[in-house]
């Protein structure tokens, strides 16, 4: 496992809470590994798959905002 590079945040799912931390090493073209885990799971990406993940959320959310309303 890399060294702790920064804590994005977190995230409550449910009744569980999930860390989100960059850590290294870092690559030029792929950023550095990002992991999402709870106490008892852990998802690794890379830094590039991770923009790329929220990208795609916040599209849907977006779109899913236009199609049911403002309501959510």
């Amino acid at each position: 496992m890399g060294e702790l590079l920064k804590k994005y945040g977190t995230i409550n799912v449910g009744p569980k809470q999930c860390c989100v931390e960059l850590n290294a090493p870092v690559d030029s073209e792929s950023g550095g590994i990002v992991h999402i885990h709870y106490d008892d799971i852990r998802f690794d990406m890379s830094q590039l798959e991770f923009y790329q993940m929220v990208t795609a959320l916040n599209l849907a959310s977006e779109n899913l905002k236009r199609i049911k309303g403002d309501t959510l």
